[in-house]
């Protein structure tokens, strides 16, 4: 959770915001959470610099939605 009034900046070095998603989408493969990646039809990834007092870490949400068939 971000902390009251903590600032955050923009992250703009390594790694690059494909390659934390690619890492996520595996990470969730593998725990089972996922079948496949192939399933995922929106992803949002956005990088920021940890506030003074925070925990580095990803968010993750999921949404299920109704298949097409």
């Amino acid at each position: 959770e971000r902390k009251a009034g903590a600032a955050r900046l923009v992250h703009t070095g390594k790694p690059d915001v494909d390659n934390i998603a690619k890492i996520v989408l595996d990470a969730l493969v593998l725990a089972g959470v996922l079948e496949d990646d192939t399933s995922v039809t929106r992803l949002v990834v956005e990088r920021w610099r940890v506030a003074l007092g925070e925990s580095p870490g990803v968010r993750v949400v999921l949404t299920r939605h109704g298949g097409m068939g």
